[in-house]
């Protein structure tokens, strides 16, 4: 188990935009908002003549829904990593346990799937888990039972990753990241 260095630990300047390219949340979005720009000037164009004014108004609402959507879950999973990014770079190291690893059966990229990772570790009584998905099978360090270091983010230990990241990760959010007393 390799110990992270202390703060602050050198971080890719394409870190959190090459995690938002990969990110299925924020692939959607962009999707929406290249919808939505034509819809609205679509919409603008029909609203400003007389006959199709009713239709052009309907294609400017759907547009800006969509360009507005998207917009919002972007600078969603943006803020997310940037924690991430943050927590990488500039949060505190803890020892962590490994509680469970799974192979995610829903999600297939040819014939392969990628590997979940669920890990808890302890800060101020409390304890947190986390989890990361990753195209590589997992090896025999991260196996359940086996302990890892955790980097966290002080103010908000729920914003954490593994350290050091497995290869190939798919998506380093805790998405159900929670905290319990214990």
């Amino acid at each position: 188990m390799q110990k992270p260095p202390p703060p602050p630990r050198p971080l890719a300047d394409h870190y959190v935009w090459q995690k938002l390219t990969t990110d299925a949340w924020t692939i959607a979005a962009f999707v929406f908002i290249i919808l939505g720009a034509p819809f609205t000037f679509l919409g603008l164009a029909l609203a400003l003549a007389a006959v199709t004014w009713p239709i052009g108004i309907l294609f400017v609402l759907i547009g800006l829904l969509f360009l507005l959507g998207g917009a919002a879950v972007v600078l969603w999973r943006y803020q997310n990593v940037k924690k991430i990014a943050e927590a990488i770079r500039a949060g505190e190291t803890v020892e962590g346990q490994i509680v469970k690893v799974e192979k995610i059966m829903y999600i297939r990229a040819g014939t392969r799937r990628p590997w979940k990772i669920h890990y808890q570790f302890r800060v101020d009584g409390q304890t947190y888990t986390g989890q990361v998905r990753t195209w590589q099978k997992p090896g025999s360090a991260l196996q359940p039972g086996q302990y890892a270091y955790v980097l966290y983010l002080p103010q908000a230990p729920q914003w954490n990753v593994l350290y050091p990241q497995p290869q190939a990760v798919v998506n380093p959010l805790p998405a159900n990241s929670s905290k319990s007393r214990v």
